[in-house]
């Protein structure tokens, strides 16, 4: 939080949990428990969760930081630096065995986009489950000014480990405290 409010150059700040990590655990073990592979193809429709939502009290053109947490769409075994036709250039890292992390900038308006992807278990589902159907987490900051990726993860990656923990993966995957020193600012 520290970090944040150095960030958020003296505004007061107003945080809120839009969505309650208990609800949020449910409805991921839910889908991914109920995840079965689509032989046509289709990609699966899952809903994710923000907990946490940060902004600026005063009238500002800041827009929030907010974490999300839910079902990813993509296996763990995707290759997120490969371009995929839309033109943005992703930059992945693997942070350790359970751990994947993925940032660009948004074409649409340059808002940068970071996501961590983790191997997470699922009592009573498959053991597949884990890397097929991975707890996403995603980041959006319109409230810092700071363009420093390895910030920007280590938070993620901050937030992840305690979600994974409310979460209760059956695998308890290992999740680093700090951004590999691969990522460059």
């Amino acid at each position: 939080m520290d970090w944040l409010k150095n960030e958020a150059k003296g505004q007061e700040l107003s945080f809120s949990s839009p969505e309650r990590p208990a609800d949020a655990r449910t409805l991921f073990r839910q889908q991914a428990a109920d995840w079965e592979p689509d032989t046509a193809g289709d990609t699966p429709r899952f809903i994710d969760s923000e907990l946490c939502r940060v902004r600026a009290k005063s009238a500002s053109d800041t827009g929030p930081l907010t974490l999300r947490f839910g079902a990813s769409v993509a296996p763990f075994d995707t290759d997120f630096a490969k371009p995929v036709g839309d033109g943005i250039k992703r930059t992945a890292f693997e942070a350790g065995p359970d751990v994947k992390l993925v940032y660009w900038q948004e074409r649409t308006d340059g808002s940068m986009q970071y996501y961590a992807y983790i191997k997470c278990g699922v009592p009573g589902a498959a053991a597949n489950r884990a890397t097929e159907v991975p707890l996403r987490g995603h980041m959006t900051d319109g409230l810092t000014e700071n363009d420093s990726h390895r910030a920007h993860l280590q938070h993620l990656l901050h937030s992840t480990k305690v979600a994974a923990e409310e979460f209760g993966c059956t695998n308890k995957p290992d999740i680093p405290t700090t951004a590999p020193t691969s990522v460059k600012d």
